[in-house]
């Protein structure tokens, strides 16, 4: 097995992994064969997050990656002390990453 990236996939990684990110403390989850998570979102970018987790989740693994009502496929690319690297299987829009960036207010009194 190849482990190692072409120069082309290091290009396209610096590229993503430049994207500008929004720092942020929020609930979101990660859902694994149908079992959601709660994640603490650390960061967003059109390209992914960063969460926080008491679970565990492998690196490889397909998820999805769900905040409010927004749910958007990502694969684990890294994991490190309860920290976890996401990366969107696509781009989002800025639309999209300001909407689940945003705090979710209760109408609750």
């Amino acid at each position: 097995m190849n482990t190692y990236m072409s120069e082309a996939e290091v290009r396209a990684a610096i590229e993503i992994r430049s994207s500008r990110r929004i720092s942020a403390f929020l609930l979101a989850f990660v859902e694994v064969d149908g079992n959601a998570w709660p994640v603490c979102l650390r960061n967003l970018s059109a390209a992914g997050a960063l969460v926080e987790a008491e679970a565990g989740f492998a690196v490889g693994s397909n998820v999805l990656f769900r905040r409010a009502f927004a749910a958007v496929p990502a694969k684990v690319v890294w994991a490190k002390g309860g920290r976890f690297g996401l990366a969107f299987h696509q781009l989002i829009t800025a639309n999209d990453v300001s909407a689940l960036s945003r705090r979710i207010v209760s109408n609750r009194p």
